[in-house]
Order: C-alpha cells, then structure tokens, then sequence
C-alpha cells in the first residue's frame, strides 16, 4: 500500500499517500572524441546528455548543478587515449567549484605510448549550495593525449568519452 499515517507529537494522525523523495541525482554521458588544441591548457569536459536525473542539471555544457543544498559524490569516468608510438605522455584532470581550482584536486594520467586507459575517480562535494556549480577541467602535455568516443562494435555497445555521475552522500 502507498498510504501512511504519522501521528503528531499532540497525537494527531496525519494520513497520506505516495510519498516523493525528491532526491537530487543524476548521469550524463559525452558521446563526441574530446580533441585539446593547446598544450599546457585548462580546458573544461563537456557533460553531454542526460541518461537520467532527478533535480540535478546541466548548464552551459560543462557545468554540473545540483539544485539543491547538500553534500554530493559527483564521479566520473573517462577513455584516455596516446596516438604517439613513441612517447608516454599524461594527462591531467581536476575539479572546479564555481570556476575556481579546488585544491588538492588534481590527478595525473600517464599514458603509454600507443596506448589507452580509462580513468576514474570522485570527488566529495561540501558543501554544496542550491546555485553552486561543479565542473571536470583538464589539460594534456602533448596533442597526441586524446579522450575518445569508440562506436558500437560488432560483439560491444559503444563507449563514452565521458561518464559523469551525482549522487547525495548519507540520504
């Protein structure tokens, strides 16, 4: 049954149904190769389209807002890719606040020549305001270092350059 009863400190019974948590979450996914132009350059991943989300939005393309007051683990994922056979090279990716660095944010990829790798982690967001928004920036030290999008293959589904997820921390 959807229906409830709580009763009051005064002994009330308050009757109801369909409670709605509303919950703030959300998953967004980037299906294009991200492609730097400059070395040595922040840049900031687009989120690209919603899979799903509750509350939580996109603005401007990279600005990942949850819309309500809290504390947050945003994730993501994402494909790392080195064109060059005859050099590792890294890659870099760090959180934004509202535009600003957060410090200590910073995680470094090093991919080996002709090679490939999918880097992940999270970031705990708090505090988190109702207008606060948080984004994924990331520079290269060489345009071989790519973030690509793999189309479907005969035997797999494709594959996103970017994976991004919000969820609340202790709900």
């Amino acid at each position: 049954s959807d229906a409830f009863t709580f009763k009051t400190s005064g002994g009330v019974n308050l009757i109801g149904n369909n409670i709605t948590y509303n919950r703030v979450y959300g998953q967004w996914q980037y299906d294009t190769t991200v492609t730097p132009v400059a070395i040595n350059t922040a840049y900031v991943f687009p989120l690209g389209t919603v899979d799903f989300n509750n509350i939580a939005t996109v603005g401007s393309t990279s600005r990942l807002i949850p819309g309500a007051a809290g504390k947050y683990n945003l994730q993501f994922s994402v494909q790392v890719n080195n064109s060059d056979n005859g050099s590792e090279h890294v890659a870099y990716i760090w959180l934004r606040k509202n535009g600003a660095d957060v410090a200590g944010s910073m995680g470094r990829i090093t991919v080996l020549k002709s090679g490939a790798t999918i880097a992940g982690w999270n970031y705990i967001v708090d505090p988190a305001n109702t207008t606060d928004y948080f984004e994924l920036a990331y520079a290269v030290n060489d345009l071989a270092v790519t973030f690509p999008f793999y189309a479907a293959t005969a035997f797999g589904p494709s594959t996103a350059a970017l994976i991004t997820t919000l969820t609340p921390v202790g709900a």
